[in-house]
């Protein structure tokens, strides 16, 4: 019920809002969780040492989710780039305060990679036609997979997926994850998408599933690398931020980017 309970509010709160609210207001929200998981992945990535320029970093990373507010793919990847250059003002600024400036710059460069351009994609998502039904199925499909992965994984699973990253991750648990992504990606397009393809929904879904296995394991890699059990502690039962968005800022781009250019068939 710790886990269950604040789960279906968020969920049902984030299904009212796409549903019913504007772009603006979806964009606001989703960049004010941006900007709560931008300043966990620097906690993280940066420690306490580099508390006095969290603002900075912060800034850095989510440059590329502003631009992808847009809605064109240009000012985004422009914005990467910019988050790179300014990037390497910012050590050059502080650079006696760091053991190693390459190391710096790897770290902030992944935050901008993952946190900043993940989440633009979710904003170029959201501007194209019927994007917030395109969104609801994909989070049909990463919360489907989260939640078969716990529950199956508790009940059956005994071989590991991969211990020495994240050794609660279970085989039987990552089967399960996959399974009810895909049906939950299936039914959830199906009623809201029913131009396209029942088949091209069963290939997007299996894809989504394994790209949102590879987040959530990245992220794992980052928390285990850092030595912490939760990017936060914002949401009760499931960590910050990053912990229930890991999979989505690695399958935004992918259900993007196979929509951007036209890879599925229509019903």
């Amino acid at each position: 019920m710790k886990r269950f309970l604040p789960g279906m509010l968020l969920g049902a709160g984030t299904v009212l809002l796409l549903l019913f609210g504007s772009f603006q207001l979806v964009f606001l929200v989703f960049l004010a969780a941006g900007v709560i998981g931008g300043w966990e992945y620097c906690r993280m990535a940066f420690g306490e040492r580099a508390a006095h320029l969290m603002p900075w970093l912060v800034s850095i990373v989510l440059l590329p989710a502003v631009a992808g507010g847009c809605g064109r793919v240009e000012p985004l990847t422009t914005a990467l780039f910019l988050a790179l250059l300014f990037g390497v003002c910012l050590l050059l600024a502080t650079y006696e305060r760091w053991a190693n400036g390459f190391d710096f710059l790897c770290r902030l460069g992944f935050g901008s990679l993952w946190v900043g351009f993940g989440l633009g994609h979710i904003f170029l998502l959201l501007a194209l036609p019927a994007g917030n039904l395109w969104l609801l199925t994909l989070l049909a499909v990463t919360g489907g997979a989260d939640t078969g992965a716990y529950y199956i994984g508790r009940a059956f699973g005994a071989a590991k997926l991969c211990p020495r990253v994240s050794p609660g991750k279970t085989r039987a648990g990552a089967w399960g994850g996959l399974l009810a992504g895909v049906v939950a990606g299936t039914a959830v397009g199906s009623l809201l998408l029913p131009e396209v393809g029942f088949s091209s929904l069963v290939l997007l879904s299996i894809l989504l599933v394994v790209v949102s296995v590879l987040g959530d394991l990245a992220e794992s890699m980052i928390k285990r690398a850092v030595g912490v059990k939760d990017s936060g502690t914002l949401l009760a039962g499931h960590g910050g931020v990053l912990d229930r968005a890991d999979s989505l800022l690695f399958t935004a781009p992918v259900l993007f980017y196979t929509l951007h250019f036209q890879l599925l068939a229509s019903g």
